[in-house]
């Protein structure tokens, strides 16, 4: 008899912090793998969100190669007055999109052992978006 695990790909798990420039942890952002090339195992990338302390942990495939960050979208009239260095960004954007990916470094993954105690910052300070006018209705 062939036990249940002997069945399962073995897997890697990568885990650690993500904070802004500033240091404070990026709360329920986005951690993304993206594999270096299509596989059927993966659609496109896997992803987990941090937690309110910035944490992460995501289990992979080994020996699947790609790379890590975490990612948040901002949107024009969102951050212009409560972060220069996000408006800066949306200024700068190729097209006439109202938003952009601000994104951390990558770090190339060979997903070959376990990694832990990642560091991955995101080039802004942490910045709250406006608030809605209906949130300033609510105080």
């Amino acid at each position: 008899m062939i036990s249940a695990s002997a069945m399962l790909p073995p897997t890697v798990t990568v885990s650690g912090l993500v904070v802004f420039s500033d240091g404070r942890p990026a709360a329920r952002v986005p951690f993304v793998f993206q594999p270096l090339t299509a596989r059927d195992v993966y659609q496109d990338r896997e992803s987990t969100l941090t937690d309110e302390a910035g944490r992460f942990s995501l289990r992979l495939l080994k020996g699947v190669p790609g790379t890590l960050r975490a990612e948040f979208d901002a949107y024009e009239g969102m951050f212009e007055k409560t972060c220069p260095a996000i408006g800066r960004l949306l200024e700068k954007k190729p097209d006439d999109s109202v938003r952009i990916t601000v994104e951390t470094p990558r770090l190339a993954f060979d997903a070959e052992r376990d990694a832990d105690d990642l560091h991955l910052v995101f080039p802004v300070p942490f910045c709250p978006p406006k608030r809605q006018q209906n949130d300033k209705e609510n105080d």
